[in-house]
């Protein structure tokens, strides 16, 4: 193999395709400050195509910390001049052929990666970050086609332990997705809820916890999360965890 194809390999390993409700989502090579590769999404058909960024910049500002609302107009004007929309958050092309698409992808993907970067260099406010919000946001924004619901399932010890991210794959699996933050309470709840589902053995149930690894994780805590009967995920990789589910689903 010559250095062309060992190159060409390489890259295409980031580039990734999977169909959704709303069309067809394309992981990209531009990166977000966070290092996450931008995510557009393709909709249309025919020879008309609109691509959007499904709000990936709101979501890498949120989950930074940045309170988004009061930045949206400096956004807007940030994005006014390249030809794009910038709607609820989102950001959207005008219509193409499919002859312009590839270049329309490029340049939606490029416009959500530097509009992150240029709002959190001018960003003047403190970091808050809710932490399950932003991982509810990040599976809805995976979850097209099946959005996450609040679910209640009943364990071995016969309780109804209440799960706030509950998504029913294509295949007709379950997948639970629990956020828990570095906070005694949050820690035990959730593993004593993990471990009660888990022992049921119900059919077709998959459970993740997503933790918040930005915040430092004693290692006793860590592996108290990981006895939970759940597979235990930091948020850094949550992404690409999830994006794998909605693919395969």
């Amino acid at each position: 193999m010559n250095l062309q194809e060992i190159t060409s390999n390489a890259l295409n390993q980031f580039v990734r395709f999977y169909e959704t409700n709303g069309g067809v989502a394309v992981t990209t090579h531009c990166m977000y400050p966070s290092n996450n590769l931008v995510r557009v999404l393709v909709c249309g058909g025919g020879d008309s195509f609109v691509v959007t960024d499904n709000g990936g910049t709101m979501f890498e500002l949120r989950t930074s910390g940045v309170p988004v609302q009061s930045a949206r107009l400096k956004m807007h004007n940030f994005l006014g001049n390249r030809g794009l929309m910038f709607d609820q958050g989102v950001i959207t092309s005008e219509s193409v052929s499919s002859d312009f698409l590839p270049t329309m992808i490029l340049m939606v993907a490029n416009a959500s990666s530097e509009l992150a970067y240029w709002t959190l260099a001018n960003a003047k406010w403190k970091p808050q970050r809710a932490f399950k919000e932003v991982v509810r946001e990040l599976l809805e924004q995976t979850f097209v086609l099946n959005q996450p619901r609040e679910v209640e399932i009943l364990g071995a010890s016969k309780k109804r332990h209440k799960f706030e991210n509950v998504i029913e794959l294509s295949t007709g699996r379950r997948l639970i997705v629990d956020a828990v933050v570095h906070d005694a309470s949050s820690i035990n709840s959730r593993v004593v809820a993990n471990i009660d589902i888990h022992n049921a053995n119900i059919d077709g149930l998959d459970q993740r916890i997503v933790y918040d690894d930005e915040d430092e994780w004693p290692v006793a805590d860590l592996t108290l999360l990981k006895i939970g009967g759940a597979a235990v995920v930091p948020f850094s990789k949550s992404r690409s965890v999830m994006e794998r589910f909605a693919a395969n689903g």
